[in-house]
């Protein structure tokens, strides 16, 4: 009997490969069920040319030499047909039939010929190609470590199967010079592929996906503001119940880690980092366009992305594109946007549709306990509806690029909503370049939004609203040192409550039990609103920057019904404010109690207003419903017109719903 190759002897010595002492000795002594040490052999070549009449188990030593971690165990199966000669199938060279790869399940990319320093690409199709074959028999691939911690691809491969794990244990680099998402997991290439894949895990340990090579952006002259010529194709698609673990995703030419249209995703203590091209975001979870205007998004998402980090992309950190159910918990994004963010485009996290797209629907998403810090635009930037920002959730520092570069005029805060209706913003959102929060509105829209929190040391307002049509502050938010920078030339005012953009006078507004403190500007500016409620709230120290006289600590103007009670002002601290509450001649009535300060002058000042039934003296706001009035006098009795029309503007709000008893 003839030992082919090699002396198993060496092999078991204190000379022998260090990757496959234990696997050979283990084999030698019979602890794999198979012959003994005739039938070892070196490699893929050896194993073709051995005796099929003399052996029917062998032991590759490698793939293509001994200890290049290749090893393999294998049974021969004798037939006249046999099936393509692979690494799972290596044809024997005396035609007698082909020898098997035995597994348990479980196989490695360096049995097909991966190997540190070669183009892989080929080995890791074979790989993806005997995971279809197998009908589910592989459940488990190892990308095992390799010299240098790196596997390089020069083309792309398709990852297929349901059912398994992909596991790394070295980085994936794409070297290729064309613009390609080195893997791909998914059922076929098409933008909706022909059939769906399941129960899919990627297991990284730490490790790097490198979705493109230095060579991209010099080979393709793609600079700022200008798209690849095609998109990438997104690197997971149509996946259910998707499980990504410890990933660093990373220098994307496009999206660093993008999933498309997968349902019951769970991604966790994965990094998105460094996307480096026009618009490019570290993590992109989006359903495709065909699928919302459809209108069945909501059958997509509905998944986690936990502990997970993104940093350094040009665009978002980490955004759910019209999904449905996303929940980003104890996640940071942090220096995204820097290079070419523009408007919501350079955000910490952001949930979004399309733009110029408004929906009924609720996504019914979610930031628990997240952290977005010294982005370029916005820390969150929120345009679909049914998203919360939790209260164990922050912002600091937003709007890096400044104020030059907001297209908007309205962004560079903490939190941007935008055209979105049941949006709730909690939690903490301080030192940023504009506000706190803002929230914006779009024509047509009657948007309800609320929000609490604490809001401090933001250089424009803490809080800004334009266009609410039902919504207010909630119990025990506070409001510290914003307005205590220039912003057009003035310092703005903590709370900024206006509709005279958009649905001019609709909708109510209630503030109680605030607290506010050393603000830079007057505490409270409330316009355009058909019924505004504040009560309970204590204000310290407002117009805290001013350096003369006359200044107001709340103001209010264009109100239909105004409600003040239990409210204390206290300007001890600079001693010059002069009004306390400011009743403008443009609010029609007012209702006020107990409220307290201890200004220069009265505590509440009542402009030009009417001594009977609390008309306006002046522009009232406009109404379709009832007359207009535009002229009353000042002094005097009013007529019954005047009360007439006083009380279908209550009866309406009654009607709206916006005014409580």
């Amino acid at each position: 009997m003839t030992i082919e190759s090699i002396n198993p002897t060496i092999l078991i010595g204190p000379d022998a490969p260090k990757q496959v002492t234990a696997e050979v000795q283990g084999f030698i002594k019979g602890e794999k069920g198979v012959p003994g040490p005739d039938s070892i052999v070196a490699n893929i070549t050896a194993l073709r040319a051995l005796d099929t009449t003399e052996f029917s188990h062998a032991q590759t030593l490698g793939f293509e030499l001994p200890g290049d971690g290749g090893c393999s165990q294998y049974n021969f199966v004798e037939t006249l047909t046999p099936p393509a000669d692979t690494f799972m199938t290596v044809r024997s060279d005396d035609g007698r039939g082909y020898w098997a790869l035995s597994h348990t399940g479980t196989i490695d990319v360096k049995q097909a010929g991966a190997k540190a320093g070669v183009d892989c690409s080929a080995a890791f199709a074979a790989v993806a190609a005997a995971v279809v074959a197998s009908n589910g028999a592989i459940n488990h691939v190892d990308f095992s470590a390799v010299v240098g911690s790196q596997y390089t691809m020069g083309s792309q491969v398709l990852l297929k199967g349901s059912n398994i794990t992909w596991e790394l244990h070295a980085n994936i680099v794409n070297t290729s010079i064309a613009y390609l998402t080195p893997l791909v997991f998914a059922n076929d290439l098409g933008e909706q592929p022909s059939a769906s894949l399941t129960n899919v895990t990627l297991k990284g340990n730490g490790f790097k996906i490198d979705q493109n090579g230095a060579a991209i952006l010099a080979d393709m002259g793609l600079g700022p503001g200008v798209l690849p010529p095609t998109f990438a194709k997104p690197m997971f698609n149509y996946i259910e119940n998707l499980k990504i673990q410890e990933v660093d995703f990373a220098n994307g030419v496009y999206d660093s880690c993008n999933l498309r249209q997968c349902k019951n995703h769970k991604l966790n203590d994965c990094i998105f980092r460094d996307a480096t091209q026009y618009l490019a975001n570290g993590l992109n979870i989006t359903t495709n366009w065909s699928t919302y205007i459809r209108g069945d998004y909501r059958t997509y998402s509905h998944g986690t992305v936990e502990d997970c980090e993104a940093y350094n992309n040009s665009s978002m950190g980490m955004t759910y594109y019209h999904c449905c159910g996303g929940t980003f918990r104890r996640c940071t994004a942090f220096n995204n946007g820097l290079n070419n963010g523009s408007g919501g485009s350079g955000s910490g996290f952001s949930y979004e549709m399309p733009n110029g797209a408004f929906s009924i629907k609720y996504a019914d998403g979610r930031f628990e306990n997240c952290h977005a810090n010294n982005n370029g635009i916005n820390g969150y930037y929120i345009n679909t509806p049914g998203v919360t920002v939790d209260a164990d959730s922050s912002s600091m520092g937003n709007g890096v690029l400044g104020l030059a570069n907001d297209v908007s005029g309205l962004q560079m805060c903490g939190v941007c909503v935008s055209a979105a209706d049941d949006v709730t913003v909690l939690g903490s959102h301080t030192f940023n370049a504009r506000h706190g929060v803002t929230f914006l509105g779009a024509t047509g829209l009657q948007p309800k939004w609320n929000c609490g929190g604490e809001y401090s040391d933001n250089a424009g307002c803490g809080i800004a609203i334009q266009s609410i049509y039902r919504g207010g502050v909630l119990p025990g938010t506070k409001l510290f040192r914003n307005g205590r920078v220039l912003i057009g030339g003035q310092n703005l005012v903590a709370l900024s409550v206006s509709n005279s953009a958009y649905l001019n006078g609709l909708g109510s507004f209630t503030a109680i039990g605030l607290e506010f403190d050393s603000n830079g500007a007057r505490d409270v500016n409330i316009a355009n609103v058909r019924t505004v409620h504040l009560g309970n709230c204590k204000s310290f120290n407002p117009n805290d920057v001013r350096g003369t006289t006359g200044g107001t600590g709340m103001n209010f103007g264009a109100i239909t019904a105004l409600i003040l009670h239990d409210n204390f002002l206290d300007v001890t601290g600079n001693g010059w404010t002069s009004n306390g509450y400011v009743i403008n001649n443009d609010v029609s009535v007012a209702y006020q109690n107990s409220n307290k300060s201890n200004q220069l002058t009265g505590t509440v000042m009542i402009n030009n207003a009417s001594t009977k039934f609390g008309i306006s003296a002046a522009v009232r706001m406009t109404t379709g419903t009832h007359a207009t009035l535009t002229a009353l006098p000042a002094t005097g009795v009013a007529t019954l017109a005047n009360v007439a029309d006083s009380l279908a503007t209550l009866i309406e709000s009654l009607k709206d719903g916006v005014m409580q008893a």
